[in-house]
């Protein structure tokens, strides 16, 4: 008897530390017996280490996105906030798990049902897959001046009202 539907691997920090050969090989019978998996923030790494996300699109936290095309080079890392591809679960990390599964809900029991719970969490709207991560824009543009980083965050931030130079 199958217990699991489905399991998601909860990334962190040095994530491959933990990634052992028992967990990847369990995370290996889990899809054999049909168990849909998935990662948020950085265990896509975890399921990547296992074979398990090769020629698949996948979400994962911005920092991680580099090393994990370096080390994987049949993943297919995206900038999404979350990734469905298949059977196959990905999230960037912070806020972007909840976008999914608020999805993942609407997806299953209807809108109704995600506002309701988009509501509770006290979202303004329920982002989709196609939302993109937020890369901080000292590591988008790889700005080494901390003046200049500001000076352009602060302009960013007044788009629709543009401020003076002074």
């Amino acid at each position: 008897t199958q217990v699991l539907d489905v399991l998601i691997v909860a990334g962190g920090v040095e994530v491959f530390r933990s990634c052992s050969a028992a967990v990847k090989n369990w995370l290996q019978e889990l899809d054999r017996k049909g168990v849909q998996l998935g990662g948020i923030c950085t265990g896509a790494y975890v399921l990547a280490a296992a074979g398990l996300l090769d020629n698949y699109a996948c979400s994962i936290h911005w920092e991680s996105k580099a090393v994990l095309q370096e080390l994987f080079p049949l993943v297919q890392p995206n900038d999404n906030l979350f990734t469905v591809d298949r059977s196959r679960l990905t999230s960037a990390g912070g806020t972007a798990p909840l976008d999914m599964m608020i999805n993942i809900i609407r997806s299953n029991f209807g809108p109704d049902l995600a506002r309701a719970i988009s509501e509770m969490f006290l979202l303004d709207r329920i982002r989709d897959e196609f939302d993109i991560q937020k890369v901080p824009l000292q590591n988008n543009l790889r700005i080494a001046s901390k003046k200049l980083a500001e000076a352009i965050s602060l302009m960013e931030s007044n788009i629709e009202e543009p401020i003076s130079l002074e």
